[in-house]
């Protein structure tokens, strides 16, 4: 047997799931079967709480880098896509569960300030495309419960749907509402909906630069040498690309559920 306890904080009632790594957390597979006590549904908030996993029942052996990892759902996660409000100001963004992730499936559009603009300043932009933020204020712009994602948050994005060389287009919105011709090979299997918001380039003169083109998504990720990470998704390809960025340049910021 093993006991695993962990501390559960927030409001409300959550469903538990418990998995288990034998690589040091690279691959976790499926929720453990074979356990009781403070795990599944209807479960309230607490402190000290204690799984038991009847380890030989489920697997003849447990070796390697074992790390385990505890996952608090609240009902309004437990689906596949859904809808969530921002309390802050009130709208409602949609989410999708993508691998064991849940994504915001919009581009975030709150107002944190100068560094939070629309895209050629037209409000038009932000309803369909969401804000532009430079680097620090996209760090601090998601709701409550919801962060600006890692490097390693997008790396396992990009490994539940196979491999950064298609996975852009996995994520693109299909069609040409919003994406320019040829969006190439736009499924949107995922659910994800990325929109080309385009950006603005502190390198060239602070100019908007690229709607309709080239989606760019911020990672909370930073060098101290060659800026902080971005995530790029261009209408004539369907891979998905990362290079580190200025700082001040302006990007789209999706949240990852914490």
């Amino acid at each position: 047997m093993i006991n695993i306890y962990y501390d559960l904080t927030g409001e409300g009632n959550y469903e538990v799931k418990v998995y288990c790594s034998q690589d040091g957390g690279n691959n976790w597979g499926n929720p453990l079967i074979q356990v009781t006590g403070a795990v599944g549904k209807d479960l309230n908030p607490g402190v000290g709480k204690k799984i038991i996993w009847d380890v030989l029942v489920e697997k003849e052996a447990l070796q390697g880098d074992i790390k385990f990892k505890v996952e608090a759902l609240s009902p309004d996660f437990t689906d596949e896509a859904g809808t969530f409000i921002d309390i802050r100001d009130r709208k409602t963004y949609k989410w999708v569960k993508i691998g064991n992730q849940i994504w915001m499936a919009e581009n975030l559009n709150f107002s944190k300030g100068v560094w939070s603009r629309c895209y050629d300043d037209k409000n038009s932009n932000c309803i369909t495309y969401g804000r532009l933020y430079n680097w620090k204020t996209a760090k601090n712009a998601c709701p409550a419960g919801w962060y600006l994602p890692s490097d390693a948050e997008w790396m396992t994005l990009i490994t539940s749907l196979g491999d950064e060389s298609f996975a852009g287009g996995k994520m693109k919105e299909s069609g040409t509402q919003h994406w320019i011709f040829p969006n190439t090979n736009a499924t949107n299997e995922s659910g994800f909906t990325a929109l080309p918001g385009g950006a603005v380039n502190m390198n060239i003169d602070g100019d908007f630069d690229g709607i309709g083109k080239e989606g760019h998504f911020w990672s909370s990720y930073k060098s101290d040498v060659e800026g902080a990470l971005e995530f790029r998704i261009s209408y004539n390809d369907d891979d998905l690309k990362n290079e580190y960025q200025n700082t001040q340049n302006e990007f789209s910021v999706r949240c990852v559920k914490d």
